[in-house]
């Protein structure tokens, strides 16, 4: 695989995974603000969709990278083999829980957990899903950019 290739499936997948993500929390949890601990007089509170965007492409990096180490799977076909897809499924849910309650972890709740799993459940697959299907080379997206 060329370094263009490389670059675009580890950038534009946690991109995507931001976007949904973001916009998934924005929708969850309204115009909630999160705040960041950061141990140092730099705490500061952030919008929902910045905290959605975070927690995705963040946890998309995570899951990718131990999906990599775990299964040696061709790229463009994670979401069709059980072990990648378990992979990216439950460690998309658990990086997204994990994440947020590391960011702060007084003010997120088990029931805030578990609703953020679920979004970084959604985030993983679809994103996964959407650059399998329209950014990897010979994909139906690709297929239509060439044709213009």
């Amino acid at each position: 695989m060329s370094t263009i290739e490389n670059l675009k499936y580890n950038f534009i997948k946690p991109l995507i995974s931001g976007v949904v993500g973001g916009f998934m929390t924005k929708h969850e949890y309204g115009n909630t603000r999160f705040q960041i601990n950061t141990g140092t007089p730099l705490d500061r509170q952030i919008s929902t969709m910045t905290f959605g965007a975070i927690l995705g492409v963040s946890s998309s990096f995570l899951v990718e990278s131990l999906s990599n180490i775990t299964n040696a799977i061709d790229k463009k076909h994670k979401t069709k083999h059980l072990a990648s897809f378990l992979t990216h499924s439950v460690g998309g849910m658990a990086a997204w829980a994990l994440i947020a309650k590391a960011l702060n972890p007084a003010e997120i709740s088990n029931q805030e957990m578990m609703s953020l799993g679920k979004i970084g459940l959604i985030s993983e697959i679809f994103s996964q899903w959407f650059h399998e299907n329209f950014i990897e080379e010979d994909s139906f997206g690709s297929d239509v950019l060439d044709l213009l």
